[in-house]
């Protein structure tokens, strides 16, 4: 059957923003307005002071992540706050993991190389890959080439790691192309989703589900879809309709800090038109700041949505909405032809695996959720608030 989507452990989230500078000025990028900030080994210190002496865990796991910009152009940083981390906060977790998203043009030196391979398995590198050369340098400077270059030190320094795709409407008209060349990779997990925010024009929708049915007939067509998993297809995405929460755990199980030590729900509420900050490391987090998001993550209630046949498996990320309406609470409509031309291809997609493997779509769904535990995105993790 469909190979099954990774399951996304129960633990608190916690993002260190070690910079906003960045090499590469991607077209998609929510950051815009790149500075040269970089974060200090004094804010790492009272962050990790911050995280031993005032945060509440709500898990066993704490899941440190950092960003940018481009984090590894602060690379001091990132070493300095695991040493801090593993140190002050030893005993307060069970578990404490480390990763890290890189845009993979910087593995090309000796240096970074031999600095990322004294923490091979140790700090997780996520890559950003678009896919074909065409959709890559499109939005992303032109710099597939120096990524492919990196590539294999990457697989090396990063089994586990994962590639990171985005869809703007440049890279939409070569979708299959770029899935083609994710899924010849040596990974069995393709992350890819399309931008959130309002981009999308009439006609994107039918674009994408026509290249979508592209995908789903090359993956059945040469089996690839046994030992592959692409996130445009998901089980989850097909979820019975409802009103309930959604998946993102911002401003709950997630927070962030950047340069300055001020604390937001999430990295996309620091990169917002209008910053969203919740506190600072030097007096914690102010509750009524955090209150509205025990709330903001119910789905947009409109009879639209009521009764949407796609509402069930319905992602969003709460910034674009705040940055258009200037409220937690409102929720704009131009994803939702894209979700639901992404609803009707995994039905294809389900449907033709079903027919091949001679059982029924739900068959071939409960399969796969039983191997997730029937919680393939952490959902249920993600919506328990933070007592911080």
């Amino acid at each position: 059957m469909y190979k099954a989507p990774p399951e996304v452990p129960y633990a608190d989230n916690f993002t260190f923003v070690v910079t906003d500078d960045c090499n590469l000025r991607c077209s998609y990028c929510y950051e815009e307005g790149k500075a040269k900030y970089h974060m200090t080994k004094a804010t790492v210190d009272k962050a990790v002071a911050f995280l031993r002496d005032q945060y509440t865990p709500i898990s066993k796991l704490l899941c440190v992540d950092f960003i940018g910009g481009e984090p590894l152009l602060n690379m001091d940083v990132i070493e300095y706050a695991m040493e801090r981390c593993e140190i002050e906060l030893k005993g307060k977790w069970e578990n404490i993991s480390f990763g890290a998203t890189t845009n993979g043009t910087l593995f090309n030196t000796p240096s970074m190389r031999q600095r990322l391979m004294k923490l091979r398995c140790k700090l997780v590198l996520g890559l950003s890959l678009d896919g074909c050369k065409q959709a890559h340098d499109l939005a992303r400077s032109n710099s597939f080439d120096a990524v492919m270059r990196g590539f294999p030190f990457w697989r090396k320094q990063s089994p586990c790691g994962l590639t990171k795709s985005t869809i703007g409407r440049d890279g939409l008209p070569s979708l299959f192309e770029s899935a083609k060349v994710l899924l010849s990779l040596p990974m069995d997990v393709i992350m890819i989703n399309t931008v959130y925010e309002d981009i999308w024009e009439g006609g994107d929708d039918l674009l994408y589900y026509e290249q979508l049915l592209k995908i789903a007939d090359y993956m059945v067509e040469t089996d690839l879809y046994k030992d592959k998993y692409f996130r445009l297809f998901d089980p989850f995405v097909l979820t019975p309709k409802t009103t309930s929460e959604g998946w993102c755990g911002c401003g709950k199980s997630m927070l962030a800090v950047d340069h300055t030590g001020a604390l937001f729900p999430c990295l996309r509420f620091k990169t917002a038109n209008v910053p969203y900050p919740v506190g600072h490391v030097d007096t914690g987090v102010d509750s009524n700041k955090l209150l509205p998001f025990c709330f903001s993550h119910i789905k947009k209630q409109s009879p639209d949505c009521a009764n949407c046949e796609a509402s069930g498996g319905c992602g969003e990320c709460l910034v674009p909405f705040w940055d258009k309406f200037g409220s937690l609470f409102i929720r704009g409509d131009w994803h939702c032809k894209m979700h639901l031309a992404r609803y009707k291809a995994n039905q294809y997609f389900f449907g033709r695996i079903a027919e091949k493997e001679g059982v029924s779509v739900e068959e071939v769904l409960r399969l796969s959720r039983q191997k997730t535990g029937g919680n393939p995105h952490g959902k249920e993790n993600a919506a328990r608030p933070a007592d911080v």
